[in-house]
């Protein structure tokens, strides 16, 4: 009979292979809540790259050396990118505060149950990863000491 708190059990226990938007496997209970936080940044990311992108064909466009045109050295004098810049600062302040805060709250002042939880210590030395968990001889060349 498989151990519960055993990482194979854990695995097979979990949607393991069903990452959905090629997140790894969620092992954790506040694993929705970080995929959530990580989907929204990504989002977030490609609509900042895509308005740079059209930012930046437009100005090549826009700016292009044409006969009888000369540089204005004059600062610019438009109020959207200020909107802009601003409404990217709220949004991030959004993401701290509004997504990743309650997360990070929710994992400090609601921890699992000491039945359900199971303790991963990571190590390295040069190229060789050692990972020890608590207890369990198969994995580890002896069970760690508190």
């Amino acid at each position: 009979m498989a151990d519960p708190g055993d990482i194979r059990t854990m695995l097979a226990a979990s949607n393991y292979g069903n990452y959905g938007l090629w997140s790894p496997p969620m092992l954790s209970e506040h694993g929705d809540k970080i995929d959530h936080l990580i989907s929204v940044v990504h989002v977030f990311m490609l609509v900042l790259f895509v308005g740079w992108g059209l930012f930046f064909a437009y100005t090549l466009f826009r700016f292009r050396k044409r006969e009888g045109h000369r540089a204005v050295y004059e600062p610019v004098k438009g109020k959207i990118s200020k909107y802009a810049e601003v409404a990217v600062g709220l949004f991030e302040v959004f993401l701290l505060v509004g997504l990743s805060m309650p997360v990070w709250a929710d994992y400090k002042t609601k921890p699992p149950a000491l039945t359900n939880r199971v303790e991963v210590r990571g190590g390295r030395n040069s190229f060789n990863g050692t990972f020890i968990i608590r207890g369990r001889t198969a994995y580890s060349a002896e069970p760690m000491r508190s």
